[in-house]
């Protein structure tokens, strides 16, 4: 995915994409030049599409060390421990940051997600669906069946997120970063969103609770700020995207970015977990 934001977003941002040895996966630079880093594990939110400086970029400046940015979109829980080599980097940071990811991004007993991605076969009929097709077909299922699922899918979730932090030997930040709090009112009615909620889809505030003892800190920002956010070329001029919802699927044109945090939103990001950092950095000095 970050070579298809790269190719799709080029006139926009330069990501700067790299591979690190023995993986493969390209992530965002810069590529940290020094054995001292901060690992931020993540998705497009700490990838930090359509922003030219994402909040690792600014805890970097802020905290005087290199920051290794390894969001994925649309990844799920089970991405950043399925590479041996990958969470081996992870390890060898002095402190990782993980963003509370997605739970569309799931499987469950009805839906087999591949490519630790929002898409996957839907087992009851053996097609390839999105996440936004599978669950607008469960909810034309019968509602026990969906609560059922959804409930499935959402320990899940939990499960896998635990096993990645349990997976991070470093000190580590849990880190929710959303334009909406954990709690939020789902219905059990189409489209999807009413019943996922905002970016993390699925989440809620009692599955945040279970995870918090994974992790050493826990930082929620809440941010709206700069949104709507007006896309600019490189050259200053306003400018579009292409959205796609299935591979290989037309595209819609839009000129705004609704959905991925805004410039406005990783600053606040990272003025919230700059003093979670230096703590865990620098314990006892504070």
């Amino acid at each position: 995915m970050s070579r298809g934001y790269q190719r799709r977003d080029a006139h926009i941002v330069d990501y700067k994409i790299y591979e690190l040895p023995g993986v493969d996966c390209g992530f965002r630079g810069p590529r940290p030049n020094s054995s001292e880093y901060i690992a931020c594990v993540g998705a497009s939110q700490t990838f930090g599409r359509f922003v030219q400086t994402p909040f690792p970029q600014l805890l970097a400046e802020a905290l005087g060390i290199e920051t290794m940015n390894l969001g994925r979109g649309g990844t799920s829980p089970s991405f950043h421990r399925s590479d041996p080599k990958l969470l081996e980097y992870i390890n060898r940071a002095r402190l990782v940051i993980v963003q509370v990811l997605s739970g569309r991004s799931q499987s469950n007993s009805l839906f087999q997600i591949e490519n630790h991605s929002d898409h996957g076969i839907n087992l009851a009929d053996g097609q390839k669906a999105s996440a936004d097709q599978f669950y607008s077909w469960l909810l034309a299922q019968d509602m026990e069946l969906a609560h059922k699922v959804v409930t499935e899918t959402r320990d899940n979730y939990v499960s896998a997120m635990a096993q990645l932090l349990e997976a991070i030997s470093p000190p580590k930040i849990l880190l929710w970063f959303s334009a909406r709090s954990p709690e939020y009112e789902e219905s059990w009615k189409l489209p999807t969103w009413r019943l996922w909620g905002e970016f993390p889809q699925f989440v809620n505030r009692e599955m945040v609770d279970r995870l918090r003892s994974y992790s050493d800190r826990y930082v929620e920002c809440v941010s709206r700020r700069g949104t709507p956010q007006p896309l600019f070329d490189l050259a200053g001029n306003r400018t579009t995207f292409k959205s796609f919802a299935l591979p290989g699927v037309e595209g819609v044109v839009k000129t705004e970015n609704r959905y991925y945090p805004s410039p406005e939103m990783h600053e606040d990001a990272a003025e919230l977990l700059i003093p979670a950092c230096r703590e865990l950095l620098h314990p006892g000095s504070i």
